[in-house]
């Protein structure tokens, strides 16, 4: 009897499992084996050694951190000086009024008595003489010692105040010996203790000015002014250690961009015309001196504290000495620090890949 093979679908899906089950056996080994050599192939892990200290040398250098800005100016109308009680003519004009006007400037001649700025708490309104008393007889003592004739400070006309009186006298053209009595007239008043002239109102020959007419047309004075300049590009300052440098001309700056100018008739003084814009250098006062080094040489402690490596020599061997800085700022890849001991010096480059373990104390 012949045998043949069943081709039935049974026997074939019982020949495909056999083959299944021999190659998982046989992978199991096989992977295992595989895992074995690679694990033990791979290098065990370990911490990179310190890197070798990369020495640099630095130097002190003198930095004023100056800094342009713009600034917005707002005008207010020009400040004027006016006439007292006169009459006549005008007979003569400075051939320069002073710049500014003080206590004792000459201003105007009327009728060829010459008539001079005072700065007083307020504007004389009545002629004073023997037996007057007040406030305004106190003032005439204190703006004759303020001139250099002798008056006691006293809210009484005395015998003091009639020398001082007619040494005024005498110095506006005036003959002292016929001088009784304090004439208003011969002052214009000053609101404060200078005025910055830019112009006469008056011309020799005429009419000398009513009461209240201008005398003299003073510069115009700023109401605002502010910085521009965002915040965050200005350098970080404290009032007392910064100014302005407009057109070679030093004033003092507020630490406020809103408003920097502590004393804005100081800043009139420096513009021509009325510039609703200006450009100013904002600086330190008194130059820093700093040194420049890599971003990296700065190193930060655990605990925030931040110094530079200083290089010195302990009985031959040299050493790196932490150093405290202070950060001012600088440009990519450099910054400047204060706070090193010595002009020139080496320090380490890279702190925090040769000594990362180190403290800054």
């Amino acid at each position: 009897m012949t045998t043949t093979d069943d081709p039935s679908p049974r026997n074939n899906k019982t020949s495909v499992r056999g083959w299944i089950a021999v190659g998982a056996l046989t992978a199991v080994p096989v992977l295992t084996l595989l895992g074995a050599v690679i694990a033990t192939s791979l290098p065990s892990a370990q911490i990179d050694p310190p890197e070798k200290p990369i020495t640099v040398s630095v130097e002190a250098s003198t930095y004023s951190d100056s800094t342009s800005v713009e600034l917005t100016v707002t005008w207010g109308e020009s400040p004027l000086l006016r006439a007292p009680s006169w009459s006549g003519l005008v007979t003569g004009i400075p051939d320069s009024l002073d710049t500014p006007l003080i206590t004792g400037s000459h201003v105007i001649q009327v009728d060829g008595v010459w008539r001079v700025a005072a700065r007083t708490d307020r504007p004389f309104f009545r002629p004073l003489g023997e037996g007057d008393s007040g406030v305004d007889v106190r003032a005439l003592n204190r703006l004759l010692g303020q001139m250099g004739y002798r008056s006691q400070e006293s809210d009484k006309w005395t015998k003091d105040t009639l020398r001082g009186v007619r040494k005024l006298a005498a110095s506006l053209g005036i003959s002292p010996d016929s001088v009784t009595s304090f004439d208003p007239g011969w002052v214009v008043w000053l609101p404060h203790d200078s005025f910055t002239a830019e112009s006469l109102a008056v011309k020799t020959g005429e009419r000398a000015p009513e009461v209240g007419m201008p005398v003299v047309t003073g510069l115009p004075v700023p109401t605002s002014a502010a910085i521009k300049t965002e915040r965050a590009r200005l350098p970080k300052t404290s009032p007392e250690g910064w100014q302005f440098d407009i057109d070679g001309t030093k004033l003092p700056y507020t630490d406020n961009p809103g408003s920097p100018f502590p004393d804005l008739g100081a800043l009139s003084s420096v513009l021509h015309g009325k510039p609703e814009t200006i450009r100013a250098a904002l600086e330190r006062t008194t130059p820093l001196q700093a040194w420049t080094v890599p971003v990296r040489a700065v190193f930060t402690d655990a605990r925030g504290q931040m110094c530079v490596f200083v290089q010195t020599e302990l009985r031959g061997t040299k050493q790196w000495q932490p150093n405290i800085v202070e950060v001012l700022g600088g440009e990519i890849g450099r910054t400047r620090v204060t706070g090193i001991k010595t002009h020139a010096v080496n320090i380490l480059a890279n702190p925090a890949e040769s000594h990362r373990d180190s403290t800054c104390t």
